[in-house]
């Protein structure tokens, strides 16, 4: 993905992200965002605490510094401004996907199978 197009409107505004899922797609996301500018990791959510402090980790990223949930649809948590969805379980990104839409969120979603499945009526949703 070219990250540089994407932003390019952005101009100096920081994109804050929230991921959930932090298997294959949302470790490499982690190690990544570290070299993309306009780009902050602000919230990480598995249901795994010690696999989200060892992608933290292995990304190069202070696990202590980093906001860690179980549940991302905590309502008091910080906000962000897109979702990305990387759990790998379609039932589960449907249903976050859904959550961020409904809350105005942008929403990328990894998990192929959701996307093939939900992605027209979540797409429809979000418009």
């Amino acid at each position: 993905m070219n990250y540089e197009a994407l932003f390019a409107h952005a101009r100096d505004k920081t994109i804050r992200v929230g991921l959930v899922g932090v298997g294959d797609f949302g470790a490499s996301l982690l190690a990544q965002s570290r070299t993309i500018p306009n780009l902050e990791i602000a919230i990480i959510c598995d249901r795994d605490v010690e696999r989200m402090k060892t992608a933290a980790a292995t990304s190069g990223m202070d696990a202590n510094g980093l906001l860690m949930t179980e549940d991302i649809t905590d309502e008091r948590l910080p906000e962000f401004d897109v979702l990305v969805e990387a759990t790998g379980h379609p039932e589960a990104a449907a249903s976050i996907a859904e959550w961020a839409i409904g809350r105005g969120r942008h929403v990328v979603m990894a998990t192929k199978e959701a996307a093939i499945v939900a992605g027209p009526i979540l797409h429809q949703m979000a418009r």
